[in-house]
């Protein structure tokens, strides 16, 4: 599987390759999309003349301008000046594939999975929090402000590695600041279920017990997996600081049990 970093003014892709490849030595082609029911591909771009190199979890960014790229981010590596499509600002669809025209990866991004709080989003850049996790939205965030919100060609800023848990919910930190420092800026929870029958209920309540947000109202959670939550609220506001829970009602379709659990958790930050 391969990671995407996608910036929204100079058109650049971050790669990682998280899962062992049988032959790592992968002709690349990268190709955009069309907007139709269909689906169809567009006409492919060829990334580089020749095979690129990449082990499993090592990076690899590609870019048309390397001097733009070095001087708008000094931290920059691992470049390779390639011929990418051009990248729609509001909503897009980026398919990887190898020489052989087999999908590796591919995202449909939407300009609103930026963190909610930034007033520009030029040169700031997506990235996918876990990278084995399937994209969806809850699984990019904008890039952290202390990386000058773009990692070029090395992990990923908003990168959170996952604890071992034997739990049925747990929350991977209790404290959470959603203001996209890079630190803790989403709300983690994992679940290890007995089996893959579970559905169920997310919800957000304050410290007088009310809702404030629903999450989830009808999520096939699977058997092991994690959500992530950026503080938004269905309002689009994002939640204050303070403590607050999630409640979570889960239903087995196959065993008819239930698990309900409140998992309490603080929100970081300055109170207005």
């Amino acid at each position: 599987m391969s990671c995407f970093l996608i910036p929204m003014k100079k058109e650049v892709i971050l790669l990682k390759f998280s899962m062992f490849q049988t032959n790592p030595l992968i002709s690349l082609l990268f190709i955009s999309v069309k907007k139709n029911n269909e689906n169809e591909l567009q006409e492919p771009f060829k990334i580089s003349k020749y095979p690129i190199l990449l082990m499993p979890n090592e990076y690899s960014v590609l870019c048309p301008n390397k001097s733009w790229l070095m001087n708008t981010f000094p931290k920059t590596k691992n470049i390779t000046e390639s011929n990418i499509p051009a990248m729609n600002n509001d909503e897009g669809k980026i398919v990887l594939l190898t020489h052989s025209a087999k999908i590796i990866d591919e995202i449909h991004y939407f300009e609103n999975w930026h963190h909610n709080e930034l007033i520009h989003y030029e040169n700031v850049s997506l990235e996918k929090l876990r990278p084995t996790l399937i994209n969806v939205s809850s699984n990019w965030s904008s890039a952290s402000s202390v990386e000058n919100y773009a990692t070029p060609g090395y992990e990923n800023s908003n990168f959170t590695e996952l604890k071992n848990t034997t739990h049925n919910f747990e929350l991977n930190h209790s404290v959470f600041t959603p203001n996209g420092d890079g630190y803790n800026d989403h709300l983690i929870l994992q679940y290890n279920l007995s089996d893959v029958n579970w559905i169920g209920k997310i919800d957000v309540v304050n410290h007088f017990g009310e809702t404030i947000h629903n999450m989830y109202s009808n999520i096939l959670f699977g058997k092991k997996n994690s959500i992530n939550w950026n503080g938004k609220l269905t309002n689009n506001t994002s939640i204050k600081p303070g403590i607050y829970a999630l409640l979570i009602n889960a239903y087995n379709t196959k065993t008819q049990k239930k698990i309900r659990k409140k998992l309490i958790f603080y929100v970081n930050g300055i109170l207005e």
